[in-house]
């Protein structure tokens, strides 16, 4: 269609920077004494949130054995989309220099967005809230 296959590999790039925000996130339980009594290393998964969610609600005590456990962290990218507040004028170029006679030019590049969303599973609400205490100071 437009004469040239372009794939740069760039989006798979950018899924898997954002996973790695995420992917050392541990959790641990204390007795009533305060003392750790177990700690979790949380799994991180990349895909839609609906699939967790119908299976929370076909089985909410989670006595069939599937491959879903909880806790759990997920995400998945929601919107891609143009950015023209960051655009720069399309009359610039960007030359590189390549061979001894060769001059390659290339027009300034266009700014997109994508937005992610990161989803916390967990039985109990004090399991969400050590998840998200993690993640929200940075």
């Amino acid at each position: 269609m437009l004469g040239h296959i372009f794939f740069h590999d760039l989006i798979r790039k950018y899924v898997a920077t954002f996973g790695t925000l995420f992917n050392d996130i541990k959790l641990n339980r204390t007795n009533r004494l305060g003392a750790v009594t177990e700690t979790i290393e949380v799994p991180l998964t990349y895909g839609p949130r609906d699939k967790f969610v119908t299976r929370l609600q076909q089985d909410p005590d989670l006595e069939t054995q599937v491959g879903i456990t909880v806790p759990r962290i997920s995400f998945e990218i929601v919107r891609m989309g143009y950015d023209p507040s960051r655009q720069l004028p399309s009359t610039n170029k960007i030359i590189h220099e390549g061979t001894a006679n060769k001059v390659k030019r290339v027009f300034t590049y266009v700014p997109y967005d994508i937005q992610f969303s990161l989803n916390v599973y967990t039985m109990t609400n004090e399991d969400g809230v050590r998840i998200v205490e993690q993640i929200l100071p940075f």
